[in-house]
């Protein structure tokens, strides 16, 4: 399976679920899993920082600029 088939089967699997949360803290991995999920699904996505002070204030701000 190419990566190209990996990410369709990932899109088919989001859309399936019909609408998502991401839990996102601005890493590849959540940039990526937002990314895919908001071509999916377009407007049924939402993306999800906690805030909190094991959180650093600065990594905060940063999510805030991605989004």
């Amino acid at each position: 399976m190419t990566i190209h088939d990996k990410y369709r089967v990932l899109q088919e699997n989001l859309k399936a679920l019909g609408s998502v949360a991401v839990a996102f803290s601005s890493g590849v991995d959540s940039t990526f899993l937002l990314k895919a999920a908001q071509e999916a699904l377009g407007d049924k996505v939402i993306a999800v920082t906690a805030s909190s002070c094991s959180f650093p204030k600065r990594e905060l701000e940063e999510d805030k600029s991605i989004l």
